[in-house]
């Protein structure tokens, strides 16, 4: 199907249609005034689009990040209460046989107290921290990213256009971002700042985020050599640094997960009292593995390894062209559309690796919660029978 060439039209947006607002300077946490009315006027050399789009990755970086840490705790607490949960059945079971009933309380609260607590934090991360807010959030924020390469270097859709028709796709790239996000992943993530407030969040996003240049302003046009140096050179360093990490944590807990099976089947082997133990090593192998999955170990090195590749091998293509055809626009154009290409693979195959991983934990907490109240609702079945049991022999 062919795609409409007509350019889009500049939507109103504060942003872009900035007033003077009279800013009485505030005494921040850090000590500092705020910016003035002055130093917030637009400037004549500011490009608006290209803030209003940096505005949207740092709100939809801010929120991912925020989530993310939100969604990783609440599943952390789950698991320890569920695998407390476990131990406390475990000792139940094994102090039972000895009458020491004091203690046996205690566990008995303990069985009652956490299942619920961890049915509770589900049911808030249900609301408040959902498995895929974040995922939604970090693919707006890193389609933002490109777009904004793709703009500062005039490559793709923004080669050979005008000023303001390259503001007008740029905006409309904003747009599109933004309605990605469903309303069932919808969070509150939008910041009151200034347009000074917004550059130093930008040379503070350069700077400090993986895959990115301290060098890079992260405003202006940006050449070619510029864009491989700031853009495609700390990524397949990023690429390469996570890539050994996330195999390593892979790898790592699989040994402890084969540790702990056997460690249990060795001390029954050895001495068969201590069968209990091994429901307790079996939880607690259970639960590393869910953490590991909470956190996606494993699940995205093949992703970032072919990306990273892929990116090199671009590079090195690059590299060697003589300069007369480095020099020419349709090459550089090429290049860059190629680089970004890489990217937007990666983060559709991430996306979906993830979303697979992450629903697959909350299956797993789903399954358990089940499993819970299938284990009271036999319980209270048993209880009820025996006292009918009782009833009966009474009479």
């Amino acid at each position: 199907m062919a795609e409409s060439t007509e350019t889009p039209t500049l939507p109103e947006s504060p942003l872009l249609t900035p007033t003077i607002a009279q800013v009485a300077p505030q005494a921040g946490a850090n000590g500092k005034g705020a910016y003035s009315a002055a130093e917030n006027a637009p400037k004549r050399d500011d490009d608006l689009a290209l803030l209003a789009a940096w505005e949207g990755l740092l709100d939809y970086d801010f929120v991912s990040t925020d989530q993310k840490k939100s969604y990783r705790f609440i599943r952390k607490w789950a698991i320890w209460m569920t695998l407390g949960a476990t131990i406390a059945a475990t000792a139940a079971a094994v102090l039972m046989s000895y009458q020491a009933n004091s203690i046996l309380e205690v566990m008995r609260i303990a069985l009652v107290i956490m299942p619920i607590v961890s049915v509770a934090l589900m049911n808030y991360a249900s609301e408040y921290a959902r498995n895929t807010a974040w995922i939604e959030y970090r693919v707006g924020a890193e389609m933002l990213r490109s777009q904004i390469y793709l703009y500062r270097t005039g490559a793709g859709d923004y080669a050979n256009k005008s000023k303001v028709e390259k503001q007008a796709l740029l905006v409309a790239s904003v747009k599109k971002a933004y309605q990605r996000i469903s309303s069932s992943d919808f969070v509150p993530y939008m910041r009151a700042r200034e347009k000074m407030a917004i550059k130093e969040d930008i040379k503070l996003n350069c700077r400090e985020s993986p895959g990115t240049s301290n060098e890079d302003p992260g405003l202006g046009a940006l050449s070619v050599e510029n864009y491989l140096e700031w853009r495609i050179k700390p990524q397949i360093k990023w690429y390469v640094g996570r890539i050994e990490q996330d195999y390593l944590r892979k790898r790592h807990t699989s040994i402890q997960v084969l540790i702990l099976a056997g460690m249990g089947s060795a001390l029954v082997g050895l001495y068969p009292p201590f069968a209990p133990i091994v429901a307790i090593t079996t939880g607690a192998g259970v639960a590393l593995t869910l953490w590991s999955n909470v956190q996606t170990t494993g699940a995205t090195y093949g992703i970032f390894h072919k990306a990273a590749s892929d990116l090199q091998l671009c590079l090195r293509e690059w590299e060697i062209l003589p300069p007369e055809f480095q020099a020419q626009p349709k090459h550089q154009n090429k290049l860059v559309m190629d680089m970004e290409f890489i990217f937007e693979q990666e983060r559709n195959e991430w996306e979906k690796q993830v979303r697979m991983m992450q629903q697959s934990v909350e299956q797993a907490f789903k399954d358990s919660r089940n499993l819970r109240n299938e284990e009271k609702d036999n319980d209270e079945n048993s209880e009820e029978e025996e006292d009918t049991a009782e009833g009966e022999v009474a009479k």
